[in-house]
């Protein structure tokens, strides 16, 4: 049985759940409470969310964050962070929404057996209303999320807490700051003066110290 269930009114059901979140044995998604042991992996992590958002949406955020490195920030509780962009094909030079992301999942990782949900979110949600060119999106499995180097600018954008240190963090897990860099000098939406001035402020020891903690698949 999947332990992947959506909120209940039931009181007794309630208190059940707030006792196995501060035992942390679930975590809550956009309302939906999910068991610990079945977010471990990447992939097992980015089929949840496409279960939950359905094919239509794009996870972004703190959304596309816990995907990557699995850090789950309080807000995934409320709502799940996405975007709403057309599948469309990309041009010739360019990667393609099904073109693997910089993080890679484990090999051998398992996955729980989802079916594949309809364009009606089950989870709360909560829109992400900015430009989203089709190179920042990525795909695994059937779940489309944001680029590793899309998501770290736009938590930093967004003023997002510890948006520096979910840029380390992913980092750590496979991305580069080159990638971040380069993308940054590209993306034109609202913010990114002030995200681009901070990037170019940061200290090469802290990235370096990031990039010599990058995690072994």
């Amino acid at each position: 049985m999947f332990a992947l269930e959506p909120a209940s009114e039931n009181l007794p059901q309630i208190n059940e759940r707030a006792a196995l979140i501060s035992a942390g044995l679930i975590v809550v998604l956009g309302g939906w409470s999910c068991a610990v042991d079945l977010t471990t992996t990447v992939a097992a992590r980015a089929r949840i969310i496409g279960f939950l958002i359905g094919p239509d949406l794009v996870a972004c955020g703190h959304t596309a964050l816990w995907i990557y490195t699995g850090i789950y920030t309080p807000d995934l509780g409320v709502a799940l962070a996405v975007a709403k962009v057309p599948r469309q094909p990309a041009s010739k030079d360019e990667p393609t929404a099904g073109d693997k992301p910089a993080i890679r999942p484990p090999s051998g990782a398992g996955i729980p057996d989802i079916p594949r949900a309809d364009t009606v979110p089950r989870a709360e949600i909560l829109l992400q209303r900015s430009r989203m060119h089709h190179r920042d999106i990525h795909q695994l499995g059937f779940t489309r999320l944001t680029s590793p180097e899309r998501t770290a600018l736009d938590l930093i954008r967004l003023e997002q807490p510890n948006s520096l240190g979910h840029l380390h963090a992913l980092i750590r897990h496979g991305l580069t700051y080159s990638d971040v860099l380069g993308r940054a000098r590209n993306l034109h939406v609202s913010g990114m003066r002030k995200t681009r001035t901070l990037l170019k402020e940061l200290f090469p020891e802290s990235i370096k110290r990031a990039e010599q903690m990058r995690l072994p698949y």
